[in-house]
């Protein structure tokens, strides 16, 4: 059975544009206004894909959790 998660963008040069190959592989000139363009470019792309922070990572932060772990203290086993 095969995943159905995000689809993975084509790998494409940052340098020429082209994808068969990525910047390291490609043999045209390097033009770092072009590289660092399509790298903002990508990374904007990504951000727009993460999932967007919920809250406190940290159960014992949170106050709706915290309660229930109150009766846990560090180095003690029950």
């Amino acid at each position: 059975m095969k995943k159905t998660g995000p689809k993975r963008p084509k790998q494409v040069c940052w340098n020429c544009g082209e994808e068969n190959h990525t910047l390291v592989d490609c043999k045209q000139p390097k033009v770092q206004a072009q590289i660092a363009m399509n790298r903002k470019d990508f990374m904007s792309q990504q951000q727009q894909n993460e999932p967007k922070f919920m809250g406190p990572s940290r159960y014992h932060l949170d106050p709706e959790l915290s309660s229930k772990f109150t009766k846990f203290k560090p180095g003690m086993i029950r």
